[in-house]
């Protein structure tokens, strides 16, 4: 954590010479949410008007002016909010949390008091103690308009290390009983609790032994006399938790929840009493969290405990006593803080700066899972980006918080390693910006469209597979809650600078709100914002139409298989099912209707969209670009070593293709060695040394590609 520099010089503006105006405590952190603000104090004898005096964040210029005639009597203080709203008690101008310049000057622009700052600690204010006082410190808890006090490092003690205290046994699942005790005997100056929240001094002191028999979280931290302190130590302790889920336990204070002026998951003081349109829930306010992840028995792996931030999330679902919940990991020097497989059905995704956890959206309470495997039936196939879906148990604070969704929300450090790219700003748009940003995506695609008549050329700044998956993804799932919302693309800023496309919320799909046989492609088409994606236009360059339909088809040959839905469908109901009891337990009182019977009907429309649907795209692809009946087709492949087979682009995850393939569409089978390996031939059919493969309509055959291990020197 990067510590503070700080000098201070405080020149008296000799008019108010009996009050004493100063600095006495400011704030700025640029991810946290909370306002940046600077607290002026009247350490003096007698009233002062602020009236006339300036706040700035430059030593060479007064520059916001307090207008307003605030009178500080002696000992008292006034808060000024730094977001450059520019009214009132609002400055025209924030502070910057890489280090600045806090100033207040006299009306006749003398400096009355500055303070200059390197980058400050997260979400620490610094401030002096006691009030008005020479001394300064970082204070763990900013006080707003309060006296100064609590937890604090003084001020040139700050590169003195107190060692963190640490227990005996690591965070984790246990199945019987444990007793704790602090490594090294070492119970002096350790306190602790039990609720989440950050020990102090009033916490009482950890002792010899401590036995637990129920799921618990400890949070310890080392507090000398003199006011130094370590880090906080988070630890989860889930006993007996009798689940295959991997397990989620999240560790917050409590007043980061529940506060009615700053806690995330309440209303909130104003929107209770009508003083405020918006609860506390629906702003974007991050929060610290501690979070520890315990893999589930089968997978043996033993999971990671980090820090970082979280905030709610969604749309319609915040709503939702239990809350989506988005979190922020990593720092500059340390950009992926978790390196861990966490999504089985996506093992090449190992490096992580935060995730989500999703409530179930739309479905909250009743199926749970139709964004979930929708977004699976994505996994490894397709070259659009997608919220990757586990389902996870949920603990907030030691207290079983239910099922959830853990989700690989659209990230910056995220989907750059996902593709392959080195860390780098991006351009990300979504939602109706789509296509009214003059600098997104279809900037001079119509122009260039109606010029050359080429999709590929209008598109040359795009990654069209993305594209084309996106397409693909989103209209046979039949998702209708898209479009005007739920749509993001993004492009790096340095590297191929191509816009890819990014999958959200797949709530409506799935048979969620239509049936399986809706014409999804009507409905983009007649869509109010069907500018975003101008599937019209682009229909009307026949190698456009040919390749969306052959993509299409490829994926209903290896992604949308009936076989393939319903095994993703029964897996993901498996692993839920067990927990699904509790989880209705936990929130019935919302929806005191809901039980284990109506949870499994609940499926079923999603398994009948999984037999339906694929018969009802071939339909809607014939009716809408003119394509021949589907004929069944069987290519074998069977067993691969040494690479893999893709069908026009789209990974082949079984040992033969079998299925319907369009009148007038060629698929193109192609095998692909994996690293260190070079393809010889195709066996079966010719025998042919090419690489590709051609498959059309009717075809029945064998084909197996054989690859062998490079020699040395190639």
């Amino acid at each position: 954590m990067a510590l503070m520099l700080l000098m201070v010089l405080v020149l008296p503006y000799k008019a108010e010479a009996a009050a004493r105006l100063c600095i006495n405590e400011f704030f700025c952190e640029g991810a946290s949410n909370f306002p940046d603000w600077i607290e002026i104090y009247n350490g003096g004898d007698e009233a002062a008007s602020l009236q006339g005096y300036f706040l700035s964040d430059d030593l060479d210029y007064p520059r916001w002016e307090i207008k307003p005639n605030f009178v500080l009597g002696p000992g008292e203080m006034r808060v000024f909010v730094c977001d450059k709203k520019d009214s009132y008690d609002h400055t025209n101008f924030r502070l910057s949390s890489g280090g600045g310049d806090v100033c207040l000057f006299a009306p006749d622009g003398t400096l009355v008091d500055f303070l200059t700052y390197a980058k400050t600690k997260r979400l620490h204010s610094i401030g002096r103690y006691p009030d008005g006082g020479e001394s300064w410190f970082y204070f763990d808890e900013p006080s707003y308009g309060r006296p100064n006090g609590g937890i604090r490092t003084p001020f040139g003690l700050e590169s003195q290390t107190v060692a963190a205290p640490a227990l005996n046994l690591e965070a984790g699942r246990y199945d019987k009983a444990v007793e704790l005790r602090l490594a090294g005997g070492e119970r002096e100056e350790v306190h602790f609790t039990r609720d989440g929240s950050i020990p102090t001094l009033k916490s009482p002191l950890f002792p010899k032994y401590l036995k637990l028999d129920e799921t618990t979280v400890l949070r310890l931290r080392r507090i000398r006399p003199d006011g130094t302190q370590s880090a906080v130590a988070s630890y989860s302790y889930v006993m007996n938790p009798q689940t295959d889920l991997a397990i989620v336990s999240l560790i917050s204070d409590p007043e980061n929840l529940w506060n009615a002026e700053t806690g995330i998951l309440v209303n909130g003081e104003g929107f209770e009493s009508g003083k405020s349109l918006r609860p506390n829930w629906s702003y974007n306010w991050r929060r610290p969290v501690h979070v520890d992840f315990f893999e589930s028995p089968e997978r043996g792996k033993k999971g990671f405990s980090v820090d970082g931030e979280f905030r709610v999330y969604g749309g319609a679902s915040r709503k939702r006593v239990q809350k989506s919940m988005s979190f922020y990991m990593g720092t500059k020097e340390n950009p992926y803080p978790i390196v861990h497989q966490l999504y089985p059905r996506e093992p090449q995704l190992t490096h992580f700066s935060g995730f989500g956890l999703r409530n179930g959206g739309d479905w909250w309470l009743k199926n749970q899972v139709i964004d979930g495997i929708g977004h699976s039936l994505a996994a490894g196939q397709m070259k659009t980006g997608r919220m990757a879906y586990r389902p996870v148990r949920v603990y907030l604070n030691g207290n079983y918080w239910g099922l959830m969704g853990l989700r690989n929300r659209f990230n910056r450090r995220n989907v750059l390693w996902e593709y392959g790219l080195p860390l780098q700003k991006i351009d990300d748009i979504e939602n109706t910006q789509i296509s009214r940003d003059k600098n997104g995506p279809w900037k001079g695609v119509t122009e260039q469209f109606r010029k050359t008549g080429s999709y590929k050329q209008a598109l040359a700044h795009w990654d069209i597979e993305s594209y084309l998956d996106y397409l693909c993804l989103e209209l046979f799932v039949n998702n209708t809650d898209w479009v005007g919302n739920n749509i993001k693309a993004w492009r790096p800023r340095v590297d191929d600078r191509k816009w890819r496309w990014f999958a959200y919320d797949l709530d409506y799909g799935l048979s969620g709100k239509r049936s399986p046989d809706f014409d999804t492609l009507a409905w983009l088409k007649g869509h109010p914002w069907r500018q975003n994606l101008r599937l019209g236009m682009l229909s009307t360059d026949p190698e456009f139409v040919r390749d969306f339909v052959t993509r299409m088809n490829a994926h209903m040959l290896t992604t949308f298989t009936v076989e393939r839905m319903l095994e993703i469908t029964d897996s993901i109901v498996d692993q839920i099912t067990p927990e699904m009891p509790l989880h209705i337990a936990r929130w019935k009182w919302k929806r005191p209707r809901m039980n284990m019977e109506r949870w499994k009907d609940s499926i079923d429309p999603i398994r009948d969209f999984c037999r339906k649907r694929p018969k009802a795209m071939y339909g809607l692809l014939q009716k809408h670009f003119g394509y021949g009946p589907s004929v069944e087709t069987e290519v074998h492949i069977g067993a691969v070593s040494g690479g893999h087979v893709e069908l026009s682009g789209v990974p082949v995850p079984t040992e033969e293709i079998k299925g319907g393939v369009l009148k007038g569409i060629t698929l193109t089978l192609r095998a692909v060695p994996q690293k260190g390996y070079r393809f010889v031939r195709w066996e079966g059919g010719e025998n042919s040394p090419a690489q590709n493969q051609f498959i059309q309509a009717g075809m029945h055959t064998a084909l197996h590609p054989v690859f062998e291990k490079k020699m040395n020197k190639e």
